[in-house]
């Protein structure tokens, strides 16, 4: 993978789980709008968010592409709201 520009942030979607009654459900919603992920890669300018950190961030918030056959999170760091 290569490396981002400044201060956006590679990220890899993890899927939200719901817990209803003891089943765990995956939504469609949760697909399309991921607000919890893995860093695979950081700008050089990011100054709290390092790689392999597990984060939340703003819904929405960021451009979807695919890199290296993966699809990932482009993020920037300011839309980054909680480290895991």
């Amino acid at each position: 993978m290569g490396q981002p520009l400044n201060n956006i942030i590679v990220i890899k979607p993890e899927a939200q789980e719901t817990e209803l009654g003891g089943f765990t459900v995956v939504t469609d919603r949760t697909k399309f709008m991921p607000e919890k992920g893995e860093v695979k890669s950081v700008g050089d300018e990011c100054k709290y968010i390092k790689e392999g950190m597990s984060v939340l961030f703003r819904e929405g918030a960021y451009s979807k592409v695919t890199i290296d056959n993966e699809e990932v999170l482009l993020v920037e760091e300011k839309n980054v709201f909680y480290i895991l």
